[in-house]
């Protein structure tokens, strides 16, 4: 399935066996999904992971969830320049480590710049023949208001990671809790 770290902690949080290594590491169980396996249940859910977070199961996963801001027109102002949270897949089951107590097996994939994903669910969305000749269908993934993975394009090969949500569909969907159905600024057009 690829996952980007995978590892067995034990109800104390000590780390028995991991991937990428975390030697000597200890990971928080309180989690919800993780505490649901060392009760017994398997369990999945999108968590958003700060930087420190990542960093302690990788350096390199919290290199690949950072976005710098890029200026957006009608963006709502921010004082921020990156984004280092990470949106992830985060899984974990129980299993049993030989009479050592309850154990849960934690993986996750980030979300964040990953491509195959966004890529994968805009095939899904926008059939072969499903649009008007000439016309593309995109898709996004947002952490908050701002482009963590999407096929929307800023120039021909690069993609419009880090920009961010027009302030009236943020409006909508953000603060008012309301789906956006209607047209929408997307980056610059």
């Amino acid at each position: 399935m690829g996952p980007d770290f995978l590892y067995v902690v034990d109800a104390q949080g000590h780390v028995q066996a991991a991937a990428p290594p975390l030697d000597g590491k200890t990971m928080s169980t309180n989690w919800p999904v993780v505490a649901r396996a060392l009760t017994g249940a398997p369990a999945t859910e999108i968590d958003i992971f700060d930087k420190d977070h990542l960093e302690r199961i990788s350096p390199a996963l919290a290199l690949r969830a950072r976005l710098d801001l890029v200026s957006t027109p009608n963006a709502v102002p921010s004082d921020e320049d990156r984004e280092t949270r990470g949106m992830v897949v985060h899984s974990a089951t129980p299993v049993q480590l030989g009479g050592q107590g309850p154990a849960a097996l934690v993986g996750g994939i980030l979300l964040n710049r990953n491509l195959v994903f966004i890529d994968t669910i805009n095939d899904l969305v926008y059939r072969e023949a499903g649009l008007p000749e000439d016309s593309q269908g995109t898709a996004t993934l947002f952490l908050d208001d701002v482009r963590i993975s999407t096929n929307v394009r800023l120039f021909e090969d690069r993609r419009a990671l880090g920009t961010r949500v027009s302030r009236a569909v943020r409006s909508a969907v953000l603060d008012q809790g309301r789906i956006w159905l209607d047209s929408a600024f997307v980056v610059n057009d």
